[in-house]
């Protein structure tokens, strides 16, 4: 009797699992179940119908959808692919997973969601590839899922008014024209209010060059207040669209960040930032009412392809004002021919310019040289009196013939760095290590003993241009670990071409003045006293050592100028010669040139140089009446432009009476009243 108990409570456990299981199986076919794809690292496909609030005017329920895609990060870029409703909807859009390999993230893709505005869609049958190469048809639609409900709220970033909402589009990518993955990881992404996306991007930014560069900037000083002030804020108004960047750099360059800002309308220009760690802010507008506006994102990662377009990553603020909107980084694309974003819900909109930020200090740069090796992990480290200070300021992998760059802070730990270590890990294949280390060591008489000069001050007294340092070391494996101190100093008195292969003898080569080689690491000894060298390791006797890379230190960028402040008469007369006054400032108080166009088809003159701030004068006379147009660009001593200042000039027509134009048409007819009028 109790068998047939437990025989019927297993029957009816099983069959209550089973009816579960088809219960759940049913209710829940939207969601992705990875113990069916176990090789597919996407995790997870949210869909959403998205609504918008533009400068406070709600549309509901729009033909706009969203999807959210949660993957696991892949090495290569990877191409994500949706159809919806049997309609390819989001095509061969590149993915760089941005946050790493194997890195839990997500992205955003905005598509037309194939409804008319004001439907409710409550549910969509889809189907998605998430490949490592494009597709030429679109993927089978599988599965269904639920469709919940999303909004953006957003007004214009400058005086001006959203644009009305735009129909929805299909979001369509291409194969990436090269394999190379240009993206920042772990950008930030603040919540701000009312049409602060710029404010908003410059202070993202600024986080993140303090965090990657060691910038030493408080939370005040990257604040979206203060970075309010620096753009020149307006409340209920936002910042100037076309020169807010300009009033950040001038508020930079007076409160002495250690930021170098610069304005790229070339937008193939990016990827080249963005692979030198610097950030990127990209104004975009629209004309609303005849007023032009706009708004501002920052971008997270950037693909050229190979049908000419970009398509951009980018974090902003989605929802001004409210929690929420800044939790996943979205795609749109470029159009280069047409110069404009497809953004959703604005429909196309013009690229105006990308503001680019860097650090102000000197740059170093790693170029990998060795072809019978495939590559190595590089791990660059910044170190005070030869002990290292923070994480690496880099480490990852170094493909043959790559080059790699960063930045040398000035400080960490409030300690100068002083000296920069390269460790260059060959891959299994060579199964070998070598470690440069640059220094500038100097005798101090005051302190008696040795003092090492902090390279970022080494580098702006003594380098004008990039300079080349060999790295060396034995791809052979025979010589395991090859240690090196270069003394920059000496290296720059009587630097050497590089040779292929280099003899080494008592750890010194004449071929590399300046150059130590030890077989262990150099210990810096502060007190040795003026006639030995402070740094100490047993010697290499001897070796022959391969050219396996190049080292380059290269100064701080030099800052373009402000543009010209013009002051003059805005009104005059023909063929009078007025004067006008012209002020440039410079960040570095290099001197300027000025280059004037009068707006009347003469030719532009330049005059100067001036010093920074030093007032110039120029005199002008326009021979026709009519209204003009006076512009002036300043150039420093090496070559960098400012953008244009801009001052009017009206020379209007003046009414002559007809009296006087007939006495002017017969100059010997009408004595007498040429007698009574005094001409």
């Amino acid at each position: 009797m109790e068998k047939n108990i437990s025989r019927k409570r297993v029957i009816f456990f099983i069959t209550t699992l089973l009816i579960f299981s088809t219960i759940s199986s049913s209710a829940f076919s939207g969601e992705k179940q990875l113990e069916d794809t176990k090789d597919d690292p996407v995790l997870n496909i949210l869909f959403y119908q998205m609504d918008f609030k533009f400068d406070g005017t709600l549309y509901e329920n729009t033909d706009w959808g969203a999807v959210d895609l949660y993957f696991v990060g892949q090495e290569p870029i990877m191409y994500f692919n949706l159809v919806v409703n049997g309609v390819w909807q989001v095509q061969n859009i590149p993915v760089l997973s941005s946050e790493g390999t194997d890195v839990d993230q997500t992205m955003t893709y905005y598509f037309d969601l194939g409804c008319d505005v004001g439907d409710v869609v409550t549910a969509v049958s889809y189907g998605y590839a998430f490949t490592d190469d494009i597709l030429n048809t679109m993927p089978p639609e599988t599965y269904t899922a639920p469709v919940s409900n999303d909004i953006v709220i957003l007004s214009a970033g400058a005086d001006g008014e959203m644009p009305p909402l735009a129909g929805a589009k299909p979001l369509v990518g291409a194969r990436a024209a090269e394999a190379e993955k240009h993206a920042h990881s772990s950008f930030p992404n603040q919540e701000c209010g009312d049409k602060e996306c710029a404010p908003a991007g410059v202070s993202n930014s600024l986080k993140f060059l303090n965090t990657k560069h060691k910038l030493g900037l408080t939370d005040a000083q990257t604040s979206i207040a203060t970075a309010k002030t620096a753009v020149g804020f307006v409340a209920g108004k936002g910042a100037p669209l076309d020169t807010w960047w300009e009033n950040k750099k001038k508020y930079m360059s007076d409160n002495n960040y250690p930021i170098v800002t610069r304005k790229i309308t070339d937008i193939s220009k990016l990827a080249d930032e963005i692979d030198a760690g610097q950030d990127v802010e990209i104004t975009e507008s629209w004309i609303v009412g005849g007023i032009r506006t706009g708004h501002v994102t920052a971008l997270k990662g950037i693909t050229k392809n190979a049908d000419g377009n970009y398509t951009l990553e980018v974090v902003d603020d989605r929802q001004q004002g409210v929690a929420g909107g800044t939790d996943k980084p979205r795609t749109y694309v470029y159009n280069p021919k047409k110069g404009t974003f497809t953004e959703a819900g604005f429909g196309d909109t013009k690229f105006e310019y990308a503001t680019v930020e860097c650090p102000d200090l000197p740059k170093w740069t790693y170029h990998f040289l060795y072809s019978p090796c495939p590559g190595g992990v590089l791990q660059v480290s910044a170190t005070h009196n030869c002990v290292v200070q923070g994480s690496p300021l880099f480490d990852r992998y170094v493909k043959y013939c790559q080059t790699v760059s960063g930045y040398i802070p000035k400080k960490i730990n409030d300690l100068e760095i002083n000296d920069v270590l390269f460790d260059f890990y060959w891959d299994y294949v060579c199964e070998n290590h070598d470690q440069t280390k640059l220094v500038s060591p100097k005798w101090s008489n005051e302190q008696n003993k040795w003092k090492l000069t902090p390279l970022s001050t080494w580098v702006k007294v003594n380098l004008s241009s990039s300079f080349l340092i060999p790295s060396v070391g034995d791809p052979t494996g025979a010589i395991q670990n090859v240690y090196t101190i270069v003394n920059l100093d000496e290296y720059l008195a009587n630097p050497v071409p590089p040779q292929d292969m280099y003899v080494i003898e008592d750890g010194v080569c004449p071929m590399l003045p300046g150059y130590h080689f030890g077989m262990a690491p150099f210990v810096f000894d502060p007190y040795v006293g003026p006639d030995h060298f402070p740094f100490m390791a047993p010697p290499l006797m001897y070796g022959v050592l391969a050219y396996d890379a190049e080292i380059t230190l290269s100064p701080v960028p030099n800052q373009s100028p402000f543009s010209p402040e013009i002051s003059g008469p805005a009104k005059g007369k023909p063929n009078i010669a007025y004067n006008y006054e012209f002020v440039s400032f410079d960040p570095e108080d290099d001197d300027v040139f000025i280059t004037i166009d009068w707006g009347d088809g003469t030719n532009p003159e330049t005059i100067g140089p001036f010093a920074s701030g030093e007032a110039a004068v120029a005199s002008h006379k326009w021979s026709k009446k009519g209204s003009y147009e006076i512009k002036a660009q300043s150039n420093d001593i090496y070559g960098d432009e400012s953008e244009w200042g801009y001052q009017g000039m009206s020379i209007p027509r003046t009414y002559t009476p007809w009296i006087l134009r007939i006495l002017d048409r017969f100059p010997n007819a009408f004595p007498i009243i040429r007698y009574l009028l005094g001409l």
